[in-house]
């Protein structure tokens, strides 16, 4: 761990009518203390984000705030670099309607530690059907953004798209199949949680399931799904965000005996609206046994793991589809990713599969510079509309997102 003092502040005319006493808390310098992948000149792939720092510390800043933050303007790390480790992992052949894919997922700008999980199969399909030539071409992509702990995310990682190729009804019935696999998924889970050591973590989760030419997407929280139509001109929503402020949820909450609230700071409200049981800032996920359990004071249905599924046929004119956790879309909009994927760096080469690469971590580096303290995970599925374009070798022009 490195600790960075910050520089003493100067006297303002501001800071002179202050109390003495006021003017010495201010003018002392605090320690931060930083996560040891941050600050390492000696390491050029690692950020240096030292600079940065003060944007941390706002209560610090006298009140001619502007000009500190011009002066140090410059000295901002521009761009933030990713470190080997954190590069993107590339497809290199494609398979049925994904073209081509990449993820990328890093533990952000704070965090020393990273409870996002991924998951890409391909060839999805039974054991005993696999020369069977009829049965359409399957492949899944998913993310799971953790919290509490990683072993809800890894045990959905590791086990759900094998619960969805056990069911009867797949891939006949995807739909039905994702529902039944979800349902046993928490099932499962909810069992270990409740062992000689008690585990309280969860998680959210986001997959798209590809059968024959077409795509189911399933949302359990708030990580989501955003599809480009027609070299990015439109945006689609893939999925809706599972928040106890929609209305929708609320509404399902309130129904299951559950209750909403924020935290009070005198006569206000701060902080985004959570669930009690729970204290939740979503309203669904695998896992999270202390809101759902009555004998640890939960209460069942109220923090509910039942997805939402869309489907839909992919044509000619689609894209790409971006999943994500919520660490990106925090920070970003959905047109400003699908714009910042269209103009990643890659389009000197032909290669879709290095065009993916590029769009995820130009996406992640995108985020870095709102200042992303979370996990960030997101992943691209390169469809038809995508690869028309690598072979034209076309480069997409946007408006540029204000």
């Amino acid at each position: 761990m490195s600790t960075v003092a910050l520089p003493e502040l100067r006297h303002s005319r501001s800071l002179r009518k202050l109390p003495d006493q006021e003017i010495r808390l201010r003018r002392t310098p605090r320690l931060l203390t930083l996560p040891s992948n941050c600050p390492s000149p000696k390491n050029p792939n690692i950020l240096t984000p030292t600079p940065s720092l003060h944007f941390i510390d706002n209560q610090l800043l006298p009140s001619r705030a502007q000009h500190h933050k011009n002066a140090l303007k410059e000295s901002l790390p521009k761009p933030f670099s990713i470190s080997q480790e954190h590069r993107a992992k590339l497809s290199t052949n494609s398979y049925g309607v994904s073209k081509a894919y990449a993820v990328i997922t890093h533990p952000g700008l704070v965090r020393n530690y990273n409870e996002d999980r991924a998951c890409i199969s391909i060839n999805m399909l039974k054991k005993q059907s696999n020369s069977d030539k009829s049965l359409p071409k399957c492949s899944y992509f998913s993310i799971f953004d953790g919290h509490g702990g990683s072993s809800c995310a890894d045990f959905l990682r590791n086990n759900l798209h094998q619960y969805i190729i056990q069911e009867e009804s797949f891939p006949s019935n995807p739909k039905q199949a994702i529902e039944k696999a979800c349902s046993k998924a928490e099932q499962e889970f909810m069992k270990r949680a409740q062992g000689e050591v008690v585990d309280s973590s969860g998680s959210c989760c986001i997959f798209a399931l590809f059968v024959g030419d077409m795509c189911y997407v399933a949302n359990v929280g708030d990580s989501r799904a955003i599809l480009s139509c027609e070299r990015g001109s439109k945006v689609k929503a893939l999925s809706r965000d599972h928040k106890p402020s929609d209305e929708v949820e609320k509404c399902r909450i309130i129904d299951a005996g559950g209750s909403l609230y924020q935290t009070p700071f005198g006569y206000n409200k701060f902080g985004p609206v959570r669930v009690n049981p729970g204290r939740l800032s979503v309203s669904r996920t695998f896992g999270d046994i202390e809101a759902k359990i009555p004998s640890m004071g939960g209460i069942p249905n109220v923090i509910s793991s039942v997805p939402e599924i869309m489907s839909f046929k992919i044509t000619d004119e689609y894209d790409f589809i971006i999943l994500g956790s919520d660490g990106i879309f925090d920070q970003l909009t959905n047109k400003e990713i699908i714009t910042q994927a269209w103009r990643a760096d890659c389009w000197e080469s032909e290669n879709i599969h290095h065009r993916c690469g590029a769009a995820v971590e130009s996406i992640i580096q995108l985020a870095f510079e709102r200042r992303a303290t979370d996990n960030l995970t997101t992943m691209m599925i390169a469809l038809k509309g995508f690869k028309k374009a690598a072979k034209s070798r076309l480069r997409h022009r946007i408006t540029p997102v204000v």
